[in-house]
């Protein structure tokens, strides 16, 4: 039996749709009241719809005309559409969306099936109307698989070397030292997102999409505050160890019902970035805005306080990236809020802080005598 094209349909009113304009389905499968696979069988011609949104707005509007493929034969990969088909137009955006929408129906106005077009027509199309696929030779984006591979092959080997510096020299700065470690061990999770969502594999998509939010929801709210705690004098650190604490409550609460609950973790693949998005627990409590506005405090804060001149400059570079990523990236702000703090992390690489033996205070030796011990 020759297999067919799978393509995944999802509903949430008013924050995802991913649905079939035309097209006949061989087979279709109910996954759960929102989620539907239909089956498409080689050769035919189908037009997928992917559209989704937040509270800032439309995150991604994007129309296929897909042909499915025989096994073996090359093909385009698709989000949600597995194994791929021949991409026979493309659409980006809601203008070239809206075009391409118009001129299916003026098709249907002179009682043609779409299904039933010559595929030439479509590739035709696709140069009139202006919608050349923008990412079959423009993968190598911004933010893609290259870079957030390209990030994690530089970040993890200097991570190592920022950890055996402090372990050398200081190893009250081995928290701070593993940062890049950890930053690039998320780009690489990150990287197999945009791997997984290329093949249409969204299973796969799922899982690493959960393993890169660990990081962004409790790794970075626990291990910043507690990376600074050991390098503040011992009268500081009940500060810092509040805002550990807080940063874990928090991080908690957001990420822990993501395993409880389908469908509150989604991943968007939008032409430049990443969306990471769905229903967060704090959200229906306390409202987005407070709840960013607490991890903002407990991510960046404690840099910001920390009576150490390098640890502080690095508080003020990724407050940088939080004001960058706010003004020009609110569509897929956790994805660029941290690919950025990732290449803020190599400053910890670059500036050695207080490592140098004669450069430590001897003061803060003792206080910190029973945390690390020489």
């Amino acid at each position: 039996m020759t297999p067919n094209t799978l393509v995944e349909l999802y509903w949430l009113q008013g924050r995802i749709e991913r649905w079939i304009r035309f097209g006949n389905a061989v087979d279709e499968r109910i996954v759960n009241r929102r989620q539907r696979v239909f089956a498409f069988a080689p050769g035919s011609v189908f037009a997928y719809i992917r559209w989704a949104s937040n509270e800032y707005g439309t995150l991604v509007s994007r129309l296929d005309i897909v042909r499915a493929v025989l096994p073996g034969e090359p093909c385009s990969t698709i989000p949600f559409v597995a194994p791929g088909g021949e991409v026979l137009l493309r659409a980006f955006g809601w203008p070239k969306v809206r075009l391409v929408l118009t001129h299916i129906d003026a098709i249907e106005a002179f009682g043609i099936d779409p299904v039933a077009v010559d595929p030439n027509h479509w590739r035709h199309a696709c140069r009139t109307i202006g919608t050349i696929d923008e990412t079959v030779e423009g993968n190598s984006m911004c933010f893609s698989a290259t870079a957030s591979f390209t990030a994690a092959a530089i970040l993890l080997p200097l991570g190592g070397l920022s950890l055996q510096r402090a372990w050398r020299d200081d190893r009250r700065y081995l928290a701070l030292g593993a940062l890049p470690l950890l930053f690039g061990v998320q780009q690489l999770f990150e990287g197999l997102v945009w791997h997984a969502g290329e093949s249409g594999d969204a299973i796969t998509v799922a899982r690493y999409s959960l393993a890169y939010m660990f990081f962004s929801w409790l790794a970075w709210p626990v291990w910043v505050p507690f990376s600074t705690y050991f390098v503040e004098p011992a009268r500081r650190r009940p500060i810092y160890l509040m805002f550990a604490v807080a940063g874990g409550i928090l991080g908690g609460l957001q990420y822990v019902p993501y395993f409880a609950h389908q469908g509150w973790l989604t991943t968007q693949f939008l032409p430049h970035a990443i969306s990471y998005n769905g229903t967060a627990l704090l959200d229906l409590v306390i409202g987005q805005n407070a709840t960013y506005l607490i991890y903002v405090g407990v991510v960046i804060g404690p840099l910001l306080l920390s009576t150490k001149r390098d640890v502080k400059i690095f508080g003020v570079l990724v407050a940088f990236v939080l004001v960058t990523t706010v003004m020009f990236f609110r569509f897929a702000y956790i994805s660029v809020f941290c690919f950025g703090g990732a290449l803020m992390s190599l400053y910890l690489v670059w500036r050695p802080f207080t490592f140098r033996r004669n450069r430590v205070d001897a003061s803060d030796h003792s206080e910190c005598g029973d945390v690390f011990r020489r």
